[in-house]
C-alpha cells in the first residue's frame, strides 16, 4: 500500500523519492540556466568580435579616405601652383610683347620722323632751287 504524505495526509509517492526528484529538477533547472549564459556569453563574445572588427574597418575606411584627400589636395594644391607659373610666364610673356611691340612703333615713329624730316629738307631745296631757277 503507498505511504501517506506527511503534511497534507494522501497517498503519494515517498518523501525521499520527491526530494530526488526535486533535486534532479533543480539540477537539470541549473544545467538549463548555465547553458542558457554559456550561450549567452558565447553571443557575446561574438558581437564583440563583430563590433571590434566593424571598428577595425571603420579605422581602416577612415584612414583610406583620409590619405586619399590629402592625395587630392597635394594634387590640387601643385596644380593650382602650376596654373599660377603658367599664368605668370603668360603675363612675363604678354609684357615683353608688348615691350616689343612698344619699342617697334617707338622705332617706326623714329623712322617716320626721320624720313618727314627728310621729305621736308628735299622739299625746302627743290623749293629754293625752284626759286633760285625762276628769278634767274
Amino acid at each position: 500500500m503507498p505511504e501517506k504524505n506527511k503534511k497534507n495526509g494522501s497517498d503519494s509517492i515517498p518523501e525521499s523519492t520527491q526530494n530526488i526528484r526535486l533535486q534532479d529538477s533543480k539540477f537539470d533547472q541549473e544545467q538549463a540556466i548555465q547553458s542558457v549564459r554559456a550561450q549567452y556569453q558565447a553571443e557575446c563574445r561574438e558581437l564583440e568580435n563583430t563590433i571590434q572588427s566593424l571598428r577595425a574597418e571603420l579605422e581602416n575606411l577612415q584612414l583610406n579616405k583620409d590619405g586619399e584627400i590629402q592625395k587630392n589636395l597635394a594634387d590640387s594644391a601643385a596644380e593650382a601652383q602650376q596654373l599660377m607659373e603658367t599664368a605668370k610666364s603668360l603675363r612675363e610673356e604678354l609684357e615683353q610683347s608688348a615691350a616689343n611691340a612698344a619699342a617697334e612703333i617707338q622705332g617706326a615713329r623714329a623712322e617716320y620722323m626721320a624720313q618727314t624730316e627728310q621729305l621736308e629738307s628735299t622739299i625746302k631745296q627743290m623749293r629754293n632751287q625752284l626759286e633760285q631757277t625762276d628769278s634767274a
